[in-house]
Protein backbone atom coordinates (compact mmCIF):
# COMPACT_ATOMS: atom_id res chain seq x y z
CA UNK A 1 0.00 0.00 0.00
CA UNK A 2 3.03 2.01 0.56
CA UNK A 3 4.15 1.94 -2.76
CA UNK A 4 0.47 2.56 -4.30
CA UNK A 5 0.66 6.07 -1.92
CA UNK A 6 3.96 7.40 -3.68
CA UNK A 7 2.55 6.73 -6.95
CA UNK A 8 -0.37 8.82 -6.72
CA UNK A 9 -2.99 6.51 -6.79
CA UNK A 10 -6.81 7.85 -7.82
CA UNK A 11 -8.81 4.57 -7.58
CA UNK A 12 -8.40 1.19 -7.20
CA UNK A 13 -10.81 -1.41 -9.08
CA UNK A 14 -11.32 -4.54 -7.37
CA UNK A 15 -13.45 -7.79 -8.29
CA UNK A 16 -13.82 -10.59 -6.90
CA UNK A 17 -15.18 -14.23 -8.26
CA UNK A 18 -18.76 -14.73 -7.78
CA UNK A 19 -17.94 -17.32 -4.47
CA UNK A 20 -18.48 -15.13 -1.55
CA UNK A 21 -15.12 -16.82 -0.02
CA UNK A 22 -14.13 -14.43 2.82
CA UNK A 23 -10.47 -14.08 1.80
CA UNK A 24 -11.52 -13.30 -1.60
CA UNK A 25 -13.73 -9.97 -0.67
CA UNK A 26 -12.43 -6.82 -1.09
CA UNK A 27 -13.03 -5.67 2.32
CA UNK A 28 -9.40 -5.33 3.62
CA UNK A 29 -8.71 -3.58 0.25
CA UNK A 30 -11.88 -1.03 1.43
CA UNK A 31 -10.78 -1.10 5.13
CA UNK A 32 -7.24 0.19 3.99
CA UNK A 33 -8.04 2.35 0.83
CA UNK A 34 -10.78 3.82 3.17
CA UNK A 35 -8.21 4.49 5.61
CA UNK A 36 -6.04 7.13 3.33
CA UNK A 37 -9.38 8.18 1.28
CA UNK A 38 -8.24 6.17 -1.71
CA UNK A 39 -11.99 5.51 -3.53
CA UNK A 40 -12.23 2.00 -4.19
CA UNK A 41 -14.83 0.71 -7.15
CA UNK A 42 -15.92 -2.52 -6.65
CA UNK A 43 -16.58 -4.23 -10.39
CA UNK A 44 -18.89 -7.47 -9.08
CA UNK A 45 -19.47 -6.77 -5.44
CA UNK A 46 -23.11 -6.64 -4.45
CA UNK A 47 -23.34 -7.22 -1.29
CA UNK A 48 -25.43 -5.03 0.93
CA UNK A 49 -22.59 -4.51 3.27
CA UNK A 50 -20.32 -2.40 1.37
CA UNK A 51 -23.61 0.61 1.13
CA UNK A 52 -22.42 1.46 5.11
CA UNK A 53 -20.28 4.40 4.42
CA UNK A 54 -19.92 4.10 8.25
CA UNK A 55 -18.01 1.05 7.68
CA UNK A 56 -16.68 1.50 4.18
CA UNK A 57 -16.03 5.16 3.43
CA UNK A 58 -15.04 4.99 -0.28
CA UNK A 59 -16.49 2.18 -1.69
CA UNK A 60 -17.92 3.21 -4.65
CA UNK A 61 -20.31 0.12 -7.44
CA UNK A 62 -20.64 -0.76 -10.59
CA UNK A 63 -23.59 -3.22 -9.70
CA UNK A 64 -26.65 -2.46 -7.67
CA UNK A 65 -26.32 -4.58 -3.91
CA UNK A 66 -29.21 -7.42 -3.57
CA UNK A 67 -31.22 -5.51 -1.53
CA UNK A 68 -32.61 -3.56 -4.18
CA UNK A 69 -34.13 -6.50 -5.27
CA UNK A 70 -36.64 -5.36 -2.71
CA UNK A 71 -37.84 -2.56 -4.84
CA UNK A 72 -39.24 -4.95 -7.61
CA UNK A 73 -41.03 -7.11 -4.73
CA UNK A 74 -42.50 -3.89 -3.81
CA UNK A 75 -43.18 -3.00 -7.03
CA UNK A 76 -44.99 -5.96 -7.89
CA UNK A 77 -47.07 -6.37 -4.58
CA UNK A 78 -48.41 -2.64 -5.57
CA UNK A 79 -49.24 -3.76 -9.32
CA UNK A 80 -50.94 -7.20 -8.49
CA UNK A 81 -52.12 -5.09 -5.15
CA UNK A 82 -51.17 -8.06 -3.33
CA UNK A 83 -52.25 -7.38 0.41
CA UNK A 84 -49.91 -10.46 2.05
CA UNK A 85 -46.88 -12.12 0.84
CA UNK A 86 -44.55 -14.59 2.40
CA UNK A 87 -40.64 -13.66 2.34
CA UNK A 88 -38.31 -16.19 2.45
CA UNK A 89 -34.80 -14.83 2.87
CA UNK A 90 -31.81 -16.57 4.07
CA UNK A 91 -30.39 -15.83 7.68
CA UNK A 92 -27.24 -13.56 6.56
CA UNK A 93 -26.60 -9.79 5.86
CA UNK A 94 -27.91 -10.06 2.65
CA UNK A 95 -31.21 -11.89 4.16
CA UNK A 96 -31.85 -8.92 6.15
CA UNK A 97 -31.05 -6.66 3.99
CA UNK A 98 -33.34 -7.60 1.93
CA UNK A 99 -36.03 -8.23 4.46
CA UNK A 100 -35.45 -4.54 5.87
CA UNK A 101 -35.17 -2.91 2.64
CA UNK A 102 -39.02 -4.08 1.88
CA UNK A 103 -40.39 -3.51 4.99
CA UNK A 104 -38.86 -0.09 4.84
CA UNK A 105 -40.97 0.60 1.69
CA UNK A 106 -43.94 -1.01 2.90
CA UNK A 107 -44.08 1.19 5.75
CA UNK A 108 -43.49 4.41 3.78
CA UNK A 109 -46.28 3.18 1.84
CA UNK A 110 -48.39 2.16 4.97
CA UNK A 111 -47.66 6.29 6.34
CA UNK A 112 -48.03 7.66 2.66
CA UNK A 113 -51.91 5.98 2.68
CA UNK A 114 -52.56 7.17 6.33
CA UNK A 115 -51.57 10.98 5.49
CA UNK A 116 -53.49 10.44 2.62
CA UNK A 117 -56.63 9.46 4.08
CA UNK A 118 -56.59 11.70 6.97
CA UNK A 119 -56.21 14.98 4.58
CA UNK A 120 -59.29 13.81 2.95
CA UNK A 121 -60.61 13.66 6.73
CA UNK A 122 -61.52 9.69 6.12
CA UNK A 123 -61.13 8.75 10.65
CA UNK A 124 -61.82 4.91 9.73
CA UNK A 125 -59.02 3.80 8.08
CA UNK A 126 -58.78 0.20 7.23
CA UNK A 127 -55.66 -0.92 8.42
CA UNK A 128 -56.62 -4.82 7.30
CA UNK A 129 -55.98 -3.44 3.84
CA UNK A 130 -51.94 -2.51 4.44
CA UNK A 131 -49.64 -4.51 3.12
CA UNK A 132 -48.79 -7.39 5.36
CA UNK A 133 -45.31 -9.14 5.54
CA UNK A 134 -44.42 -12.22 7.05
CA UNK A 135 -41.28 -13.49 6.81
CA UNK A 136 -39.06 -16.60 7.63
CA UNK A 137 -35.48 -17.42 7.93
CA UNK A 138 -33.51 -20.09 6.21
CA UNK A 139 -30.39 -20.85 7.69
Amino acid sequence: MKCLLLLQVYAILVSHPPQSNDHLTPTPVSYTAGFYRIPVVGLTTRMSIYSDKSIHLSFLRTVPPFSHQAQVWFDLMREFRWNHIILIVSDDHEGRAAQKRLETLLEERETKNKKRNYENDHQNYDFRRTPKVETCMVT
